[in-house]
């Protein structure tokens, strides 16, 4: 179980990502991915997002994903929590 310092962290990333994203004039799909993403994974990708280590699974390196696949980000390969 999540401890109740765990979820908070995450509503806190959650709640401030998306401001400052539109703040920086991210595309709709880079904004998407900050907020809906990276806390796990990474704002690089590479699985090493702040709330990672709350989880019991290891997180995929996504920059593999786009590497396997000419350079594209094949969202059909990723399946979400």
């Amino acid at each position: 179980m999540v401890s109740l310092t765990a979820r908070l962290v995450l509503t806190i990333l959650l709640t401030l990502t998306p401001t400052t994203a539109a703040a920086e004039g991210e595309s709709p799909g880079e904004l998407e991915y900050l907020t809906s993403c990276a806390v796990c994974h990474g704002v690089d990708g590479k699985g090493d997002g702040p709330f990672v280590n709350f989880l019991n699974v290891d997180m995929p390196d996504l920059t593999m994903y786009a590497k396997n696949n000419n350079g594209l980000f094949v969202t059909g390969l990723i399946s979400p929590p």
